[in-house]
C-alpha cells in the first residue's frame, strides 16, 4: 500500500486503517406516508481511524507532526473507488494511551489513535 501523509511516508505505518464512508443528506431527506426513506444525498465525505500501536515518544511525535491542523494530503488505496488516491484531509481527534514513562521521563504509548475528516 502507497500510504502517505502529506506526500511521506510515514516512520512508521499504522496497524491499522478504518474506513468510515458517509453519505451527507439534505433537508430533503425524509419518509413518505407509506414509511419509504427518500434519500437526498448531497455529499459523502470520508473518515479514517488511523492506529499505531506501542509508539515511543519520538516516533508518535514524528508522526502527529505530518497531519498539521491547517490540513494535509493523504495517499491510499480507496475501498470506494478501488483505486489509489490522494485526497486532502483534517485531523480530529487524537488519542495517546500511555503504557509508562521510560528513564529520561519521555512517554512510552500503548497506542495513538488518529481521526481524519475528508474536506
Amino acid at each position: 500500500m502507497a500510504f502517505q501523509l502529506n506526500g511521506n511516508t510515514p516512520i512508521r505505518m499504522p496497524e491499522s486503517i478504518e474506513p468510515e464512508l458517509n453519505d451527507i443528506h439534505s433537508e430533503k431527506t425524509a419518509r413518505n406516508a407509506l414509511g419509504d426513506m427518500l434519500i437526498d444525498v448531497i455529499n459523502e465525505k470520508d473518515k479514517y481511524g488511523l492506529t499505531w500501536k506501542v509508539i515511543d515518544f519520538d516516533t508518535a511525535h514524528s508522526i502527529l507532526a505530518m497531519m498539521p491542523k491547517e490540513g494535509f494530503t493523504m495517499t491510499y488505496y480507496d475501498p470506494d473507488s478501488g483505486t489509489e488516491v490522494t485526497r486532502d484531509f483534517y485531523r480530529g481527534n487524537r488519542v495517546l494511551s500511555i503504557a509508562y514513562m521510560d528513564a529520561s521521563g519521555k512517554p512510552f504509548y500503548r497506542s495513538l489513535r488518529v481521526s481524519v475528516i475528508a474536506r
